[in-house]
C-alpha cells in the first residue's frame, strides 16, 4: 500500500513538472549579442526597426521540448516598450513572429 502510494505521489508530481527546459539564455543590446543570433533577428523587419531606430533589448531562450529545440525571442523597445516576439529554428535559418501569448508559455519552461 506504501508503494502504491509513493508511486501515486511521484507520477502527480511529474505532471507538473515543466515539459519544456531553458539551456541558454541570453539578454542584452546589439553589442553583446552573439553575432548569429543578431543575423538572424535582423531577418525580421519589425525587430531590425526596434535596433535601428531605437535603444533595443533582445531576451533570448534556447529551448528544449519534445525532443526538439529551437530559440524564443523577445526584442523590446527599451524606451516605448514595444516587443516583437520572434521563434527561430536550431540552425537560425527560419524565423517566425509570434505573439505574446505564444512567447509567454516558454517562460515557464524550467531553468
Amino acid at each position: 500500500m506504501k508503494s502504491a502510494a509513493c508511486l501515486l505521489l511521484l507520477a502527480m508530481a511529474g505532471s507538473c513538472l515543466p515539459s519544456c527546459r531553458v539551456t541558454y539564455f541570453f539578454m542584452g543590446g546589439e553589442d553583446s549579442m552573439p553575432s548569429d543570433v543578431w543575423a538572424a533577428i535582423n531577418k525580421n523587419e519589425k525587430a531590425k526597426q526596434i535596433f535601428d531606430y531605437s535603444d533595443g533589448l533582445a531576451m533570448v531562450r534556447h529551448i528544449e521540448k519534445d525532443n526538439d529545440s529551437f530559440y524564443v525571442v523577445q526584442v523590446q523597445n527599451f524606451y516605448t516598450g514595444e516587443s516583437v516576439y520572434l521563434w527561430m529554428s536550431e540552425g537560425l535559418s527560419e524565423v517566425k513572429e509570434m505573439d505574446a501569448t505564444a512567447f509567454e508559455k516558454f517562460k515557464h519552461c524550467q531553468h
